[in-house]
């Protein structure tokens, strides 16, 4: 033992004591164990140990004078199952003589039944299980002293509810575990649901415990039904060429679990070879859904008979009780069901509809290569099509689409020629590909249109010369060279790398290198003078075709602030500036003279013409033409349309301005003058300028009244019109002219 290490010699052996007692002893307590064996002498008795002085305390007690070692409660033998105490025997002196180890050992009774480890057990199990199958495993322990019988029990089960029709559910104990299995065959009809009670009991031989715990065994519903119809015959009508058409429903009822795959209806077409049909499945009333996934052709096809047969997506299994055992798996069949169950089949009748279609070309596209240099007229193909509604239908063909119009068709037989020069570089061609729609017509109330297509492909020949790409170069002195870029639209056999030269008399000023090459560089030499220079270019491209071409480069001198700049290149902004500048400085000048004769004309007095008037019209204005007038003739006047000045003038919150606009001043006032509006002021005079010739006045002929258009001043000939003439002060002399004439301020 532990405690042999721990005890001392001292003047004999110790001596080790073993006693006994059950767990939970009903007493009375204390209970005395036995006697134990000391000396003659006298001494003093101690315990030491658990029990003792150590955790349970003073659970065992030591009576000195009988020498009796007693238990003073019950004990458990879960915890601990065996006390160890040291008995010590002292002298007077305190040493101790003797020491004696005691253990006490609890003798285990059956005060534990077995325990689950759940309360309650759930499990699912497939209908069509096969006997003999696990449907749950339990768990249980027991507390007892391991390997008694107060610690080994045994499980079975208590009851079952409901009770099953065709099924009986077994338990088998291994070890600590039971496992539950089943029997015979499952009816989700019948029963969904099992309630098992299990018990666990004890072997313990005195008494025996016991515990139970629930096992709940949902039951699956699975596939023991086939799908049945009641109307096992379909009828469709649909018209040719269409698609996406449902055509009917096939309805089925099932007896198992709506929405299980046990209850899902899965159908299959037979006698489609044309794979013209498609069915599917409605998953809320597992209807079966027949549509048109591919045209039917009333030519080909008239009727069209299918069958349609339909089974569940999970197989269909059956079991039947044969024999019951009490011992064995009961006797079941699971197949005899199976070959007298057949699945439902519909028979499904489609009557096609004819209607009017349009020409089919056949092919629908066709290909032709051909040289993008053909001539005009030249063959390409024929595009022909047939009406599949009357095989002798005479049919019209048409361009439908021939964006750069360069084929024409022969309504009639649909042979397709060129009308104009094909173009490979045509912004029409897309890929070296040109397309054309052919459209043909049928002949009928209600003509349809087929449509073809004809895809020519066209192949490149050398029908473009190398371009450059910029004919006008800038460049300064300091440089050397400067980039010519050609461009040609023909395919890479056909264009570049292009061969340049230089024509003419420039070799010592001008250069080319690389002579050969896609681009080039024009090297200008140190000879070269500033200036425009214009030198002719020999471009060929790689099969030989050239073209001579100027090139002017203008050569800058670049350098300092005040040096000459290219008119092309630098001088571009300077030149942009004048061109903006010139318009606003015009606007500018116009308006200071339009503010220059608004101040003039307010600073001007009124000088009254002589005379006599009666209101506002002359007396002698009243008159017819006087004697000595003759007819104004319209070419002796001064047009003044020739004048290059447009100037209008419109004021606003002034007085008005009477103008009169590219027409001759004499015509003007002929055709506008009244007395009214001559003794009108206005601030406008008919102003000329003195001459040392002046020009004869002519006689004003009035005639009924009109407004006198007294600023016509403004369009009259050049002679007349300085600006001087238009502000001059007011106190210059007039000069007045009688007898019907205008009166005139003159400027000496």
């Amino acid at each position: 033992m532990g405690l042999s290490r721990n005890l001392i010699r001292q003047k004999r052996d110790w001596i080790i004591e073993s006693y006994s007692i059950d767990e939970e002893h009903p007493g009375p307590f204390p209970f005395c164990l036995g006697k134990i064996t000391v000396n003659n002498e006298k001494r003093e008795l101690t315990l030491i140990g658990p029990g003792a002085t150590e955790d349970p305390v003073d659970l065992i007690t030591i009576d000195d004078e009988k020498q009796l070692i007693c238990i003073n409660g019950p004990l458990d033998y879960e915890q601990p199952k065996i006390l160890n105490v040291v008995y010590e025997e002292n002298t007077p002196s305190g040493r101790a003589s003797t020491r004696l180890g005691v253990e006490i050992k609890v003798l285990d009774i059956n005060d534990n039944p077995p325990v689950f480890s759940k309360e309650i057990y759930y499990a699912t199990l497939e209908e069509s299980k096969q006997q003999g199958s696990e449907v749950v495993t339990v768990q249980a322990s027991d507390a007892d002293e391991p390997g008694t019988n107060n610690s080994t029990f045994k499980f079975r089960i208590e009851s079952i509810l409901p009770v099953p029709t065709n099924a009986h559910f077994d338990i088998n104990t291994k070890g600590e575990s039971g496992i539950i299995t089943f029997k015979g065959c499952l009816d989700y009809k019948k029963e969904n649901k099992y309630t098992i009670l299990v018990e666990a009991k004890d072997q313990g031989e005195k008494k025996q415990l016991s515990s139970t715990s629930t096992v709940i065994v949902e039951v699956l519903d699975q596939n023991n039904h086939h799908p049945a119809t009641s109307i096992p015959f379909v009828h469709g009508r649909v018209k040719e060429n269409e698609k996406d058409i449902q055509v009917g429903r096939l309805q089925v009822t099932d007896k198992d679990t709506k929405g299980t795959a046990a209850w899902k209806a899965k159908y299959a077409l037979h006698g489609d070879q044309g794979g013209h049909f498609k069915i599917t499945t409605d998953p809320e009333t597992n209807e079966g859904v027949l549509t048109i996934e591919k045209p039917l052709d009333y030519e080909k096809l008239s009727m069209k008979n299918l069958s349609v047969s339909v089974e569940n997506e999970e197989p269909l299994f059956c079991c039947e009780v044969k024999v019951r055992s009490a011992t064995q798996l009961w006797e079941v069949d699971r197949e005899k069901c199976l070959l007298v169950a057949t699945p439902p089949q519909f028979a499904v009748t489609i009557e096609v509809e004819n209607v009017n279609e349009p020409p089919i070309f056949k092919p629908a596209v066709k290909h032709v290569y051909k040289k993008e240099s053909i001539a005009v007229g030249s063959y390409l193909e024929k595009l022909t099509a047939h009406d599949p509604d009357d095989d002798n239908a005479m049919l019209k063909y048409f361009k439908g689409e021939d964006p750069a119009g360069w084929v024409s068709v022969d309504p009639k037989t649909g042979e397709i020629t060129t009308a104009n020069n094909l173009d490979r570089e045509s912004p029409y061609v897309k890929n070296n590909v040109y397309t054309v729609i052919i459209y043909s017509v049928e002949n009928g109330k209600a003509p349809l249109t087929g449509t073809g297509t004809l895809i020519i492909h066209l192949a490149d020949v050398n029908d473009n010369l190398p371009i450059l790409e910029q004919s006008q170069l800038d460049m300064c002195l300091s440089d050397e060279l400067v980039k010519i870029s050609v461009r040609d639209p023909d395919q890479s056999y056909n264009s570049g790398p292009y061969y340049f030269e230089i024509l003419g008399d420039v070799q010592r000023q001008w250069r080319l290198e690389p002579k050969y090459g896609n681009t080039s560089n024009l090297i200008k030499e140190s000879v070269a003078y500033a200036g425009r220079h214009s030198l002719k270019l020999k471009i060929s491209d790689r099969q030989g075709l050239y073209l001579e071409q100027n090139l002017h480069v203008t050569v800058c001198d670049c350098t300092g602030s005040t040096s000459t700049m290219c008119e092309t290149g630098q001088s571009r902004p300077q030149l942009a500036g004048r061109a903006v500048a010139v318009p606003v400085i015009a606007l500018l000048l116009l308006l200071c003279i339009l503010l220059m004769m608004i101040k003039c004309e307010k600073r001007r007095e009124f000088i009254p013409l002589p005379g006599t008037f009666k209101g506002h019209v002359r007396n002698y204005c009243t008159e017819g033409p006087g004697q000595d007038i003759k007819p104004v003739q319209k070419n002796d006047g001064v047009n003044i349309t020739q004048l290059p000045s447009q100037i209008q003038i419109t004021t606003q919150g002034m007085l008005p301005s009477l103008v009169c606009q590219q027409q001759p001043c004499r015509e003007c006032i002929l055709t506008k003058g009244t007395t009214s509006a001559m003794s009108k002021w206005t601030g406008s005079v008919c102003n000329v300028e003195f001459h040392p010739n002046p020009i004869p006045i002519p006689t004003i002929l009035l005639t009924e009244p009109s407004s006198l258009d007294l600023a016509c001043s403004l369009s009259l000939d050049p002679n007349f019109k300085p600006l001087d003439a238009i502000c001059r002060p007011p106190n210059l002399p007039m000069l007045v002219v009688e007898d019907k004439k205008c009166t005139f301020p003159v400027h000496k």
